[in-house]
């Protein structure tokens, strides 16, 4: 089976006989990562087992707010941190802490029973997404945000903060979430 460790400075290591040897990948940061999702479907690959309709997008996550994502299994990885912050439209959160200055601890992910229409054309499957952090932080992810008639429509602003401040808990990080 495949699988996918991430860790200090930015390392990403890829396993594609479950576990027995590791391969470096390049990454496109050098901060601490934290949390990695993978879905379930993704740990039926390797070349011999590899559907083109299984799970292919990870996401990673660490310090200074950054959010990578792969679309190849793990293979390559690009930072989508400012394309994040774009859809949220402010690098600051409803904490009143900036996503750039905290550390997000944990990802989770799945695949939606739908398909978005993608504005450039064609479709793709629809994944909900929900990242955790320091000082309470919680982003989601909402490919379907603009429905009609049971279609979802891609649209520019996915990426919701749905962080709280929560007084009573000084400590309010947040170090894992699970999708079920």
């Amino acid at each position: 089976g495949m699988g996918l460790a991430v860790g200090r400075y930015g390392r990403i290591v890829r396993t594609e006989d479950g576990g027995k040897t590791w391969t470096n990948i390049p990454s496109p940061t050098t901060v601490h990562l934290h949390g990695l999702s993978m879905n379930e479907a993704n740990t039926h690959s390797g070349s011999e087992f590899y559907d083109a309709l299984q799970e292919s997008t990870a996401w990673a996550v660490g310090d200074g707010g950054t959010i990578l994502q792969t679309d190849d299994r793990g293979l390559t990885w690009r930072d989508i941190t400012n394309d994040v912050i774009s859809s949220l439209g402010t690098n600051s959160l409803k904490t009143s802490q900036r996503l750039t200055d905290i550390s997000l601890r944990a990802v989770k992910h799945h695949k939606l029973d739908k398909e978005v229409q993608i504005l450039s054309g064609g479709t793709t499957v629809a994944r909900s997404v929900i990242i955790v952090g320091d000082h309470n932080s919680i982003l989601r992810y909402d490919p379907c945000a603009i429905e009609s008639d049971g279609t979802c429509y891609e649209q520019s602003y996915k990426w919701i903060d749905m962080s709280t401040n929560l007084f009573e808990d000084y400590y309010g990080d947040l170090y894992d979430v699970h999708l079920f």
